[in-house]
């Protein structure tokens, strides 16, 4: 971070990297006094149990859809061949930043689907971000849900849904 930087407490600060620490720790402490405009809307936008528990069944919901919608359809389609090998390579190669291994890929007629599995619950929390970020099918929006398990201390695997019928997007739970 170059340049000046004016803090909430008035004064300005040099630029270099002197600047940003104290940059960085001025936000820091005026978030913890609940100063900072972030610390607010983040107090407002916390859901509450209710709230997580309803998104919970909706995203379970969702899963379910996609996975039934997934099993009925057939391979025979242009998706099946033209995605298949892309999206296999796209997954294999962002695998070491997002600390997984492919298990499975699978395309059918609009969809593709894909095991994947991380060492533990954490790395599938920190990694799933790799997955919705590589790429995937043209036109396809992306669905990972990544719901706690009993133990999460053990091997974790989700499927991931490529859905080459909606407007592409980016939706991790």
């Amino acid at each position: 971070m170059r340049g000046r930087w004016t803090g909430a407490l008035g004064g300005t600060i040099a630029g270099g990297v002197i600047g940003a620490l104290l940059s960085t720790l001025v936000g820091v402490f005026a978030f913890r006094a609940g100063q900072h405009p972030a610390a607010a809307s983040l107090r407002r936008s916390q859901p509450s149990a209710e709230e997580l528990a309803a998104m919970k069944v909706e995203h379970e919901a969702q899963r379910r859809q996609h996975a039934a919608r997934f099993e009925r359809e057939s391979r025979n389609s242009d998706l099946a061949t033209v995605a298949l090998e892309p999206l296999r390579r796209s997954l294999q190669a962002a695998a070491p930043a997002g600390h997984y291994q492919v298990v499975s890929i699978d395309c059918k007629e609009t969809m593709c689907a894909s095991t994947l599995r991380w060492n533990c619950y954490a790395d599938a929390r920190s990694g799933y971000r790799v997955v919705m970020q590589s790429n995937r099918p043209p036109g396809c929006g992306v669905l990972i849900d990544i719901p706690e398990p009993a133990d999460p201390a053990q091997p974790y695997e989700t499927t991931v849904y490529f859905d080459c019928t909606v407007e592409p997007s980016s939706r991790g739970h």
